[in-house]
């Protein structure tokens, strides 16, 4: 069984040979950490990582983002400027493109033929990528910009102003939704025309313990755009995916109405029991495993206690668990070691 259809079987519930796994390497990590020795942590889990060419890698010409070298402001599609305090880490919007209302007067969207949001995008080498990916029977998944459509107003308006907007229900709101809504449906379109398998639609809703805004915002601002967004994937008979950073517990049923079959939610900020009681069976989960605490702090066998019992209280033979983990600076190399004999062991654990 080839990687696409292992992952289409564990996200439609359809007994995949063994449980996902996607170790994701940061390129802060490649920065910060000594280069050979995560290298060597590379080649010895080849089953992770393996496209990983030894010697591909040079700290000294890392490529970075725009918006990720530090100390250089960066303005983004939506005429927001970030700052990054640390190589390889998105930083923060530091101007606010619409802090007054009054700009919106004169306010103009990036066109989706030549920007994502973030930067500028060329939708030929993305179709050329994809095809090359088909060719290897690999899994298809293309994105819209993280923070597409919640965390984006935020950036524009700035956070305080957009709950206060929220609140008062600002009908300049309303039209700003709606700019961002076109944006975004005309990516969807351009994404599905080139017949992915899986499209992701990333945004952070939570902190972590409580939701960023109330469920009466959510229901009522992002919640109905969300939907229309998703309609046409399901429509194309496409799975739709949904990273959410943060506690969202409390709006879970919400993001099953919309149309989420995959979600792609933090462990220990949500609960392993939560999620088992509250989402297991009813969506796939793509789950992020800790990198906050366990990983960070704890010992290998923390670690693997950990995602054992991951596997053990949200996986099944039929499918829907899948695992992922992002290594940042911070962790000691042996913990992320750990985590990647720990996902290699319990990724055959229901096969």
């Amino acid at each position: 069984m080839n990687n696409q259809e292992n992952k289409l079987r564990a996200y439609t519930f359809n007994k995949p040979e063994r449980i996902p796994v996607r170790y994701s390497i940061s390129i802060a990590s490649w920065y910060n950490y000594d280069t050979r020795d995560l290298e060597k942590l590379v080649l010895k889990h080849k089953s992770l990582f393996p496209n990983y060419i030894e010697g591909s890698i040079d700290k000294n010409n890392l490529p970075f983002l725009p918006y990720h070298i530090k100390d250089v402001e960066y303005t983004d599609s939506w005429g927001c400027v970030w700052k990054t305090g640390q190589f390889g880490i998105t930083g923060a919007v530091v101007k606010h493109s619409l802090d007054n209302w009054d700009k919106l007067k004169t306010f103009i969207p990036p066109d989706p033929n030549h920007r994502n949001g973030w930067l500028e995008i060329d939708w030929n080498n993305i179709e050329k990528n994809i095809s090359l990916q088909k060719e290897k029977n690999e899994f298809v998944s293309v994105g819209l910009r993280h923070g597409y459509l919640f965390l984006t107003l935020s950036y524009i308006r700035g956070f305080e102003n957009l709950i206060f907007d929220m609140h008062d229900e600002v009908p300049e709101l309303e039209k700003l939704i709606d700019v961002l809504e076109s944006f975004n449906s005309k990516v969807v379109d351009k994404f599905l025309s080139l017949n992915p398998d899986m499209v992701d639609f990333p945004e952070d809703l939570g902190s972590q313990k409580s939701l960023l805004l109330s469920p009466k915002m959510f229901k009522q601002y992002i919640k109905p755009v969300y939907r229309r967004l998703m309609k046409p994937v399901k429509d194309s008979k496409k799975l739709v995916h949904m990273h959410v950073d943060g506690y969202v517990m409390d709006i879970i049923d919400d993001l099953i109405e919309c149309g989420v079959d995959v979600i792609n939610p933090q462990d220990l900020v949500n609960g392993i029991d939560d999620i088992q009681k509250h989402i297991k069976g009813r969506m796939a989960i793509n789950l992020d495993i800790d990198r906050q605490n366990v990983t960070v702090f704890g010992s290998k066998k923390d670690i693997d206690d950990l995602i054992k019992e991951e596997v053990m209280k949200l996986g099944s033979s039929k499918g829907g668990l899948s695992l992922v983990y992002g290594l940042y600076p911070g962790t000691p190399l042996k913990n992320a070691e750990a985590v990647m004999a720990a996902m290699e062991k319990y990724s055959l654990y229901y096969s």
